[in-house]
């Protein structure tokens, strides 16, 4: 290709192609024979740099010559030229006016590190013709500048064909103004949302596709964008080509023409109407959600499918004490860092049952206690959890429920407690009908051979023979009464007794001497008896039984006999008594009002809970033999004291037993004395004894059992009165129908 002629302004080509095989050949021999000039050549290698001169033959030296290093150069001229500041490049020729630039012609790895070739063109000020020097620099410049155009335009096609394919399939509005705001570029995205031809568009402005205050609103943000050397990015609302509002983000950014002058600016609209209008329906889901589980008393939370927190309700906030704390996107180890330590564990179970359900890939259901800051026992939970499951069948995450469940607990131990105690007091009621109804015949039994025992001695001399029989029987039939007698306090039915006012701690004093009696060698006794004690009405007899088994039991508790017991006695009022510290028997008599206390307590055995629920069955011992109905028999005479029963005991530490009678008011006390005395001066008439002189008196006898008709009727008699006999109430009433004497 030809050169103009060069001036001062430098060397230009013709219009067209540039060859760089073909014109660099050609150039660098015309400015060959310029006064001077010189190639510069670096080497990049790693971290070292190398260079050497090529000179024309007019310039001298020893280096290759030009026209075969250009010819040369042209054939690897295939990679993009790129320039080079004179700060930043080594060894610039001496005597050189300028850089005009560099050219790339090699690049790759070269034993094992990255390596360039640079070709540095530079002028050289060697000749006394100052102009014609310039001249070569223009001409070498001018050089470099057409190769760089040359080599970067196959690059820039390249490019924009890739880039008008992008634009052109984008499902976003993409467009391109010059600075006066006119379209230069729109992809079909846009045409589409208008409803426009390209032609339509091009050389308009937004002035010519909007009503006028939204292109005045655009033309503002226009301005702003070509002002701004950063891309702007707001949210906006605009027509479509059907009227339609649609909203969306809208980003621009300027660009620079060749010169860096602001050229333009080029932005993108990506319309977010449907994806606002779901983010707005999962927003108003999720607040319905929200203010459904957090109305709930039930703990609710979710989890991803990498245990990370995604919401909670306020339960659980509260529960683990994470009101606050931005919890979402952290898992259970790590909220616990950040929450009470107290919550650790419960975190660490949360996270192991979270994998079970997952391995499961089933509903889990299970009991969990969370421990809380301030109470001394844990709450319970009934915990569900849920895996989250998608079509495809992987785990996308976890619900949770619990519910606090800590109060149907505690009230279904009590139940249980309260069955407990009822069973046991049926059990006792069954065994006590039939100790009433077993004691009443024996008694029955008892009264006949006792009386005519008592019938066949009468008469007969002190030192008889039959006389010593007679009273075996006697002393037999007293002590099967005695027997009797138990077994009616069991039942709760042993009928009239003298009742009186008893002072508690006076009538243990006074058997003091025979409870010692009582007890092993090795066993110690002591007393730490109240005085002045409010008096409680009872029968001193039954009183002194319950004193003298609750001992007796006591030391038979204590390892080889050896231990103490300690006998004490107080006042306690109902509301004092601690729930759960005692095992409470008849506690329903014990609900209010003052009580005073007899306790007999060991260091022995102690007791389980199973030996517990047995230890006022009939016949029930921990001992080799038992020792007949014992405490059973206790039980029965603090109920018919309106008192009840209170047992403290551990394995192996000892037990106590307090039982707890009302006490007396003092009207009561007085009546009581009263009735009691009425009662002591109602005697009865033994065998044998006389009746005062007077007329015979007419005694009717009712009763079932033919054996005492029959002995009653002949004590009777023999005592000098009229006995007429009936087995019930019927033959009774006709009895005195007959004869009203």
């Amino acid at each position: 290709m030809p050169l103009k002629d060069f001036s001062e302004n430098g060397l230009f080509w013709d219009d067209g192609d540039f060859d760089p095989q073909k014109d660099l050949v050609s150039t660098f021999k015309e400015i060959s024979k310029a006064t001077g000039f010189c190639l510069h050549l670096f080497l990049h290698n790693g971290e070292r740099e190398y260079r050497f001169s090529i000179s024309n033959t007019n310039g001298g030296g020893d280096g290759p010559k030009c026209e075969d290093f250009f010819q040369s150069l042209a054939e690897k001229a295939t990679c993009s030229c790129e320039e080079k500041k004179q700060r930043n490049l080594i060894g610039c020729p001496c005597g050189a006016k300028a850089l005009c630039g560099t050219i790339c012609v090699e690049e790759g790895d070269k034993h094992g590190c990255h390596s360039y070739w640079y070709v540095v063109v530079g002028g050289i000020r060697r000749s006394e013709d100052e102009k014609r020097a310039f001249a070569t620099y223009d001409l070498v410049g001018s050089i470099l500048e057409r190769f760089n155009k040359c080599l970067t335009t196959a690059q820039v096609v390249k490019t924009k064909d890739i880039l008008n394919a992008i634009i052109k399939v984008a499902p976003v509005i993409i467009f391109a103004k010059d600075k006066d705001g006119k379209y230069i570029k729109v992809n079909d995205a846009m045409c589409s949302f208008l409803g426009k031809d390209p032609e339509k568009l091009i050389g308009r402005t937004v002035f010519d596709c909007y009503e006028q205050e939204l292109a005045a609103k655009f033309h503002e943000s226009d301005r702003r964008a070509l002002e701004s050397p950063e891309a702007i990015t707001e949210k906006i609302s605009l027509p479509d080509g059907e009227g339609r509002l649609r909203s969306g983000h809208i980003s621009k950014k300027r660009f620079l023409d060749q010169h860096q002058n602001v050229a333009g600016l080029v932005g993108v609209f990506a319309d977010t109407t449907e994806l606002d209008e779901i983010r707005q329906k999962i927003s108003r889901e999720r607040t319905l959600l929200l203010t459904l589980i957090n109305a709930s008393p039930d703990l609710v939370c979710f989890k991803d499918s990498k245990g990370r927190w995604l919401l909670a309700n306020t339960t659980c906030l509260k529960l683990f004490q994470l009101e606050g704390v931005d919890y979402v996107g952290k898992t259970d180890i790590e909220l616990a860092e950040v929450t009470h330590p107290i919550y650790r564990d419960a975190f660490k179970v949360c996270m192991i049952s979270d994998r079970e359900t997952w391995a499961n890939r089933r509903l889990c259901r299970y009991e969990e206690e969370i421990p809380v800051p301030g109470q001394k026992e844990p709450r319970i939970f009934d915990i569900i959890k849920v895996p989250v499951i998608g079509d495809s069948g992987e785990l996308n995450g976890i619900l949770v429920i619990g519910r606090d469940i800590t109060t149907l607990r505690q009230l279904e131990a009590e139940r249980l407690k309260i069955e407990k105690k009822l069973f046991q007091s049926q059990r006792l009621e069954s065994l006590g009908v039939l100790a009433g109804g077993v004691a009443h015949d024996f008694k029955n039994i008892l009264a006949a051979i006792l009386g005519n025992a008592e019938l066949a001695s009468i008469g007969l001399p002190d030192g008889h023979e039959v006389r010593k029989y007679l009273n075996g029987i006697i002393s037999a039939c007293e002590k099967g009464r005695h027997i009797v007698s138990q077994m009616l306090s069991f039942a709760g039915n042993e009928g009239v007794e003298e009742y009186s006012k008893i002072d508690l701690s006076e009538l243990i004093r006074e058997n003091l001497t025979f409870m010692k009696t009582l007890l092993s060698k090795k066993a110690s006794i002591k007393l730490e008896l109240a005085d002045n004690l409010p008096p409680i009405r009872g029968n001193i007899g039954q009183l002194t039984q319950i004193l003298v088994n609750l001992v007796v039991n006591a030391s038979e508790a204590l390892p080889g006999g050896k231990g103490k017991l300690m006998v004490k006695t107080g006042v306690v009022h109902a509301s004092a008594i601690e729930a759960g510290t005692y095992y409470k028997v008849l506690g329903e008599n014990c609900q209010e009002g003052e009580f005073v206390y007899l306790s007999v307590e060991d260091n022995g055995v102690g007791m389980d809970s199973d030996m517990l629920d047995k230890v006022f069955d009939p016949f029930f011992s921990t001992k080799f033999h038992g020792r007949g109905l014992g405490l059973s028999a206790v039980h029965g005479i603090v109920k018919q004291h309106r008192g009840c029963i209170l047992i403290k005991t551990k394995k192996g530490q000892g037990t106590e037993f307090k039982v707890l009678f009302p006490a007396l008011e003092e009207g009561y006390a007085e009546r009581a004395v009263e009735n009691s005395e009425t009662i002591s001066n109602t005697g009865d008439t033994r065998p044998g004894q006389e009746k005062k002189a007077g007329p015979p008196q007419n005694i009717l006898v009712v009763d079932d059992e033919e054996s005492i008709r029959t002995l009653l009727k002949e004590v009777l008699t023999k005592a000098g009165y009229n006995v007429e006999v009936a087995e019930n109430g019927k033959e009774a009433i006709d009895i005195v129908a007959n004869d009203p004497k």
